[in-house]
């Protein structure tokens, strides 16, 4: 198809100047015609004419031809585009719902990483509230023995009492 544009391509350069009174007679036609205007040759003139005429039915139909490959050219290249806008818009559906399952991903992710750190908050007070009871525990547990040390303290001071007493009452003895 495309060797048939060139091909009619090649024929539309190789064509005769025309003559710019007659635009769609070839300049050397139109000067034939002109010079065989004399009736005594009208035989000869009838010669060129259907010559003339065997040569423009064989370009109308090399015409006709280069516009049939023209038409099936076009055709292909609809068919292509149509191909291709058909392959984009695919494109652009499967990256849209790409892009919507990925805005849902993250919209999920986003929820339970706030799940996690309430989580996490609520863990750490928890063991705050657990370290604070078990300090007023070593509170209570200090003040317990900070009483029972000043007890046995007292017991110590009057142990040493009876005994003194009684080292003095043996030395009396």
């Amino acid at each position: 198809m495309i060797r048939a544009l060139k091909r009619a391509y090649r024929r539309h350069r190789a064509e005769p100047a025309r003559d710019l009174r007659h635009p769609y007679v070839p300049f050397s036609v139109a000067a034939t015609l002109r010079l065989m205007a004399h009736p005594s040759d009208v035989e000869a003139r009838l010669s060129a004419l259907e010559t003339r005429v065997s040569e423009l039915a064989e370009r109308v139909q090399h015409s006709e031809q280069d516009a049939a490959a023209a038409r099936v050219l076009a055709g292909g290249a609809d068919r292509d585009v149509e191909q291709i806008r058909g392959e984009i818009r695919d494109f652009r559906q499967a990256t849209t719902s790409s892009f919507n399952a990925m805005r849902e991903d993250l919209t999920d992710l986003r929820e339970d990483l706030t799940d996690l750190r309430k989580r996490v908050e609520d863990g750490f007070a928890q063991v705050d509230r657990a370290f604070a009871q078990v300090d007023r525990g070593f509170a209570e547990m200090r003040g317990r023995l900070d009483g029972t040390a000043a007890g046995l303290e007292q017991i110590a001071g009057l142990l040493n009492t009876l005994i003194s007493q009684q080292d003095g009452h043996q030395e009396d003895q």
